[in-house]
């Protein structure tokens, strides 16, 4: 998959192409393609809409040209809105950690266990699920592996029983498909919020204290009881020699995995490279 890196210019730099052609510079370095914005964030705090809608067309044009479908934003870039609302409504993917964040699901709840004094194998845990995708249906077996109970809590009901059939009859797996909102979630240690939205999830009642994972949203709990820990994002330290200076180190995790065409491991998406990184939740 080809995957670039996109940044901001300097204020020199930046301040002249503004004012002549425009130009979106790329370049390679170290196997990395790097393209760089007629937009300077220190420089210019207040960029004007035009200059942004100015560039991103103009980045669009070239990513198209060259086949690239799918960037990495600087950190101070990915603070625009307007730049990655018209990169979206191109068709190309903004990396933001979400991919990664999918795969790391078990090195999450093995996190929280440890820090609780607890075994994963004796932890209650419920996922939030409506789409049954390949990836789910993954997460869902290997968690129901390793914890003491699985709940599967959906509004798509017959869905999710037809599965919960498939994994008790043909391998043996136990779990337990709900849509109750009061009761389902009351004895859960941990859910894992794999497409629920901020509206659906504050339907349910929470337990007081438990820990949520969402894994491809940001979610606001608004309930006044919930004294639990909501997990939204997750920072990654990698070694400094792949480091990319201006770029969240989970982003370049996920552009090097994607650049690459590795295959993640079920429960250990890192690679040899990267087999030491820290990973704090927030």
């Amino acid at each position: 998959m080809r995957v670039c890196y996109v940044k901001e210019g300097d204020v020199e730099i930046s301040c002249y192409l503004y004012r002549l052609f425009n130009v979106v510079h790329a370049q390679t370095i170290n196997e990395k393609e790097i393209y760089t914005l007629p937009i300077c964030t220190k420089g210019d705090a207040d960029i004007s809409s035009y200059r942004i809608k100015r560039a991103a067309k103009k980045l669009v044009k070239k990513l198209k040209a060259n086949q690239i479908k799918s960037v990495a934003l600087s950190e101070d870039l990915s603070k625009i809105e307007l730049l990655k609302s018209k990169l979206d409504s191109n068709g190309i993917n903004i990396l933001d950690g979400r991919i990664l964040f999918n795969y790391l699901v078990y090195d999450a709840l093995k996190y929280i266990a440890d820090i609780g004094g607890k075994e994963i194998k004796d932890m209650e845990v419920s996922i939030l699920a409506n789409v049954s995708t390949d990836a789910a249906m993954e997460k869902i077996k290997a968690l129901a592996e390793k914890v003491k109970t699985l709940n599967i809590i959906t509004n798509n009901i017959q869905k999710f029983k037809r599965i919960e059939s498939i994994f008790y009859n043909e391998m043996g797996i136990l779990i337990k498909v709900s849509n109750n909102k009061n009761k389902a979630l009351l004895r859960t240690d941990i859910i894992v919020n794999l497409d629920f939205s901020s509206d659906l999830i504050n339907k349910y009642k929470l337990p007081d204290s438990c820990i949520i994972l969402n894994i491809n949203d940001n979610i606001i709990i608004k309930s006044k009881k919930f004294n639990g820990i909501s997990v939204n994002d997750y920072e990654i330290k990698m070694p400094t020699e792949y480091k990319m200076y201006g770029f969240k180190d989970n982003v370049v995790y996920e552009e090097m995995l994607c650049r690459e065409g590795l295959q993640f491991e079920k429960n250990n998406p890192g690679n040899k490279r990267c087999e030491n990184n820290k990973i704090n939740w927030k």
